[in-house]
């Protein structure tokens, strides 16, 4: 049997027997200036508490429409069943837990029996059941038929149609950067530690291994981005080929060459070299023209100058993932 919604809000004066007119209440003393101690006018006060009954009586139905009680009885539960009921309208009923529904990981809902009190996050997408699960404390898990819900505290949620701001606008997995080195809840430093894959579940089934195993067992790794710059996927494009998502990349110089002043004279006492020789000083070593692939590295400059690394310019900040 599914019990109704209900409403103990009713319309003063319903029928309008003894009501002042809205010519006359629009130009009354007591309206524009208060009542006169002494002077009760019935059909004044039968007006003043009509409009006040028929607007609680309207969001009351509003309420009840959204499926959620709206009574009297207690100014708590009453406010929670406003902001329950403005929640549900907002998101057109997916924000609250519905029935044989397809969930995917990252999805969140609260419960119209708990209100916005907790809100659930989906760690395993799937269905979910014909009825609504009996929720799990904070921190544990919910199973759901096919689905898998973290309970998380839900009192501060009132943004968003209910839902956190940072779940909402700051997916988990999602890297953000600080411009100071605090870390906010929620939040940790993409500086590659290995963290359990109980405690950050919900951080492990976005990201998983892709960053390092851990241990291999109880823990993974978070990407590691301190002095690092973040190139984007090329994903089959071809502009950075057979590049595996997550791996790392060392710096490197395209492939290049440099003009190379020679200056001529007549020969008159230096012997015949080889085509593409030149000699060196009085004697000295005589050095082919190098037809090969050339050799990126070696010890000798020729005449430069830089530091340890190619770099653009930049600004340090610290960079966080979002768990």
């Amino acid at each position: 049997m599914v019990l109704m919604a209900t409403s103990n809000f009713k319309i003063f004066d319903q029928n309008k027997g003894n009501i002042m007119a809205d010519v006359d209440y629009l130009t009354n003393d007591q309206r524009l200036g208060g009542v006169v101690p002494g002077k009760a006018i019935s059909a004044l006060h039968n007006k003043i508490y009509y409009q006040a009954s028929i607007m609680a009586a309207a969001i009351a139905q509003f309420v009840v429409t959204q499926e959620f009680d709206a009574t009297d009885e207690d100014f708590a539960t009453l406010t929670q069943n406003i902001y329950s009921a403005i929640a549900k309208a907002g998101g057109a009923g997916v924000l609250f837990w519905q029935p044989n529904y397809t969930y995917k990981i990252g999805d969140i809902v609260f419960s119209k029996k708990l209100g916005m009190y907790r809100y659930f996050y989906c760690k395993v997408a799937g269905n979910s059941n014909y009825t609504e699960p009996t929720w799990a404390d904070v921190g544990e898990e919910t199973i759901d038929s096919t689905v898998t819900w973290v309970t998380h505290v839900g009192s501060d949620a009132r943004t968003l149609g209910g839902a956190t701001k940072d779940d909402i606008i700051i997916p988990v997995g999602s890297i953000i950067y600080r411009a100071n080195t605090i870390v906010p809840s929620g939040f940790l430093k993409c500086d590659g530690s290995a963290i359990s894959r109980t405690t950050y579940a919900a951080l492990y089934s976005e990201i998983g291994t892709v960053f390092g195993i851990g241990n291999g067992s109880t823990t993974f790794n978070l990407p590691d981005l301190r002095g690092e710059f973040i190139r984007g996927w090329d994903n089959g494009r071809g502009v950075d080929s057979g590049r595996v998502f997550g791996s790392n990349q060392g710096d490197t110089l395209k492939l290049h060459g440099h003009p190379m002043f020679v200056h001529t004279y007549q020969e008159t006492t230096f012997q015949s070299y080889t085509t593409g020789s030149i000699p060196l000083g009085s004697g000295g070593t005589v050095y082919s023209a190098y037809t090969g692939t050339p050799n990126a590295t070696t010890g000798q400059q020729i005449g430069g100058s830089g530091g340890t690394e190619t770099r653009p310019r930049n600004i340090a900040l610290t960079a966080l993932i979002k768990y």
